[in-house]
């Protein structure tokens, strides 16, 4: 298995990631809004008693210790809401402030791909570049998701390339601000 961190390139100790899919502009300032997945005191997930993991009452602002982590949620959270990615171009933004979570070490889920941070106060972003979602982009999340998703049923399994999973991995926890537009 791929090393995790020794694939990032970025520094992770102060730089911080979140892509939007608006132009807010040279500088913004991000608003902790969401209900995220709930992590508790110990940066555990919570858990109920049907193996789910809670939603968060706590309103945070989910963001990445890497420029292409912060591309991968952005699309997963567009495919979450329902909305399509295709051809959205999204506006990546560096976080200079320290974290209150670090879930990236989490096993399970994308936090690790995603190398996931959270912000429970508002922090200021400054604009580093864009990315657009491409056919090709689409696909090879898609079939990174595919392999992520445990079926019900394992005769259900997805049809899942690994090949394209392992260079889509690569691609993703190596992508810098210089791969911007």
């Amino acid at each position: 298995m791929i090393r995790l961190k020794d694939l990032l390139n970025e520094s992770t100790s102060r730089k911080y990631y979140r892509a939007i899919t608006k132009n807010a502009g040279d500088t913004v300032l991000f608003e902790p809004k969401g209900y995220y997945e709930a992590v508790d005191d110990d940066g555990k997930l919570v858990i109920n008693k049907y193996d789910m993991i809670m939603k968060s009452n706590i309103p945070e602002l989910a963001a990445s210790k890497s420029v292409g982590g912060a591309i991968l949620g952005a699309w997963s959270m567009l495919q979450h809401y329902g909305k399509t990615s295709k051809a959205i171009t999204v506006h990546v933004y560096r976080i200079l402030d320290v974290p209150d979570k670090d879930l990236s070490q989490l096993r399970g889920d994308d936090f690790e791909w995603l190398q996931e941070v959270r912000y429970r106060k508002p922090v200021t972003g400054t604009y580093v570049g864009s990315f657009k979602y491409d056919n090709k982009f689409n696909d090879e999340a898609e079939n990174f998701y595919a392999r992520l998703v445990e079926p019900d049923n394992p005769w259900d399994e997805p049809e899942v390339d690994i090949d394209k999973w392992e260079q889509f991995e690569r691609m993703i926890l190596t992508m810098r601000e210089s791969d911007l537009r």
